[in-house]
């Protein structure tokens, strides 16, 4: 991903995940690149296991604890894809995040509410989550990484030293955009915030409401992507 403004990107980093103590290969701006690749290691594509694929119809979501803005500041990404699993109990691991090392997952409910702490936001800005089988996104996510170019066909950022995500023959692929549809049906369920408590939090109720009220006229770092 890039940021529209062109602050510095940061460097590229390895973590180490706490849950089967598998190294955690993190590319800045390419988050759905890093969570494929982690989901191809098994301990991170075991049944309990989903990916989460963060936007809305406007590709503006506003997260905070993001490493990509100051600290107190949200990001505006355009898209975000985390790791999920159920458990239980249920976990995130969010290789952008400021809450915890990289490779480091958080109890699911403590992310989200920390990561989207306001009460109530504009209706266009409110974050909707694809929720989809981690092994399934491992087999079939494809993309040519052509949404990182411009329209000069340069990079907007560089792009991982790996090859892109490719499926085989065996399976139907799934381009990144069609998971980043919320129109399109092809795979998992699109969820609201209220609906992703559910998940991950299925036997407890809701939580309480945040109580931080909306940053819009704070001015987040707004970044494309990630």
């Amino acid at each position: 991903m890039t940021e529209s403004d062109g602050p510095r990107t940061p460097a590229a980093c390895r973590g180490r995940a706490r849950k089967g103590h598998s190294d955690v290969e993190h590319h800045p701006l390419y988050c759905e690149e890093n969570i494929w690749r982690l989901c191809r290691q098994p301990a991170f594509a075991t049944p309990s296991c989903r990916v989460l694929l963060i936007t809305n119809p406007r590709r503006t979501v506003p997260m905070l604890h993001q490493r990509a803005a100051p600290v107190g500041q949200p990001t505006l990404w355009d898209y975000h894809v985390v790791h999920l699993d159920l458990g239980p109990p249920a976990r995130i691991l969010d290789l952008d995040t400021a809450l915890a090392e990289v490779g480091t997952a958080l109890p699911a409910l403590e992310w989200l509410q920390r990561s989207f702490p306001w009460e109530t936001l504009p209706a266009d800005l409110e974050p909707r989550f694809r929720v989809v089988d981690a092994a399934e996104f491992a087999r079939r996510l494809g993309s040519d990484r052509s949404h990182m170019k411009g329209a000069d066909g340069h990079w907007l950022a560089p792009p991982p030293p790996w090859a892109p995500p490719t499926p085989g023959t065996a399976v139907e692929p799934i381009p990144l955009h069609r998971y980043l549809d919320v129109e399109d049906p092809q795979t998992g369920v699109w969820l609201d915030r209220t609906g992703l408590v559910v998940v991950i939090r299925p036997s407890r109720g809701t939580p309480a409401r945040p109580r931080r009220t909306s940053p819009w006229r704070l001015g987040g770092s707004h970044r494309q992507g990630e």
